[in-house]
């Protein structure tokens, strides 16, 4: 009941006021229930003093002075640097006497110090190149295993347009490399300045191990490319964001093919993939360009014939 508005000589004359009930409160301006309070507490016996709002008990809302910044960073190295909750429940073990700190008291105390071990997020640096052919991502991915067979995806992609060729391989090696490569090249039927490959063997030897590294002996790939004048560029090892776009059209695939449907057959998984490719290019739009692969490539080289398919085996 609130009581803030009257004070404890109000109150008295209030109850002293003669009248009925319904006159003393229209008085002075008070409810009949206000009314009944005053007249219950008079009746008890108590003291017509205002009474406090604060609740009985309250939370200290400062952290504990315990909980130094050297004294939680010295705790976690003794404790292999664990995580609030069984910071609280070691702190519990070995100080009973801090029985009054919280697992609350400590993660304010971890988030003032910065002693979370949430990772900060990387910034997404997002770029487009202006051309048709001034970049082109290229990488493997391992197809569903049918009828006890690994076989392999290996897609071009033009960074400005999406405009995406494939290889599909029944092994993974060099030389196939440069024959999907090839035909890839030939079937995006655009003048390729650079291209954006891993560091896997069956693109370059660079990061092999000077043991496993053929001495005296130029890779496919390298060859391929130097005959075509093409810039090669290669990820960060261990850096799959860094051929993103490439990494997106793989879960794509995923998504829309391989999750959708059942293969009895490798043909059959050969046909749907080129079913794909040609939606992925000519129908489906991407949301990167806003708009469908083969729209983005006419827009910018009006006289640019698509191939018939975008989609080669190689055997």
């Amino acid at each position: 009941m609130p009581n803030y508005k009257f004070t404890k000589h109000t109150k008295q004359a209030i109850v002293q006021t003669e009248g009925s009930r319904n006159f003393v409160c229209k008085t002075h301006g008070i409810s009949r229930t206000w009314d009944y309070e005053i007249r219950k507490r008079i009746s008890n016996g108590e003291d017509l003093d205002n009474k406090s709002c604060r609740p009985k008990n309250t939370r200290i809302k400062s952290m504990p002075p315990e909980l130094t910044k050297k004294f939680m960073e010295d705790f976690k190295k003794r404790h292999n640097k664990c995580g609030y909750q069984k910071f609280h429940l070691q702190l519990m073990h070995d100080y009973p006497e801090w029985k009054h700190i919280t697992e609350r008291d400590v993660r304010k105390a971890y988030e003032k110090y910065d002693l979370m071990k949430r990772k900060k997020p990387e910034k997404v640096i997002r770029y487009e190149k202006e051309t048709p052919g001034e970049l082109t991502h290229t990488d493997y991915k391992y197809c569903p295993v049918v009828e006890g067979k690994k076989t392999y995806f290996q897609e071009l992609m033009d960074d400005c347009t999406r405009t995406t060729t494939a290889a599909f391989h029944f092994n993974k090696t060099a030389l196939g490399a440069s024959k999907g490569l090839e035909k890839n090249i030939e079937n995006l039927n655009i003048v390729i300045d650079k291209m954006l490959a891993d560091n896997g063997a069956e693109i370059s030897y660079r990061n092999l191990p000077a043991n496993r590294k053929p001495k005296d002996k130029i890779h496919p790939v390298d060859e391929l490319c130097r005959k075509l004048s093409i810039k090669q560029i290669y990820t960060k090892p261990m850096r799959p964001q860094t051929n993103g776009k490439s990494e997106r059209l793989h879960k794509s695939l995923d998504d829309e093919v391989f999750s959708q449907q059942h293969f009895d057959s490798i043909e059959t998984m050969i046909v749907s993939i080129e079913k794909w490719l040609k939606y992925y290019n000519e129908e489906r739009v991407h949301m990167g360009i806003r708009m469908t692969p083969l729209e983005k490539m006419k827009q910018l080289n009006p006289d640019y014939v698509p191939p018939k398919s975008y989609l080669t085996v190689i055997r």
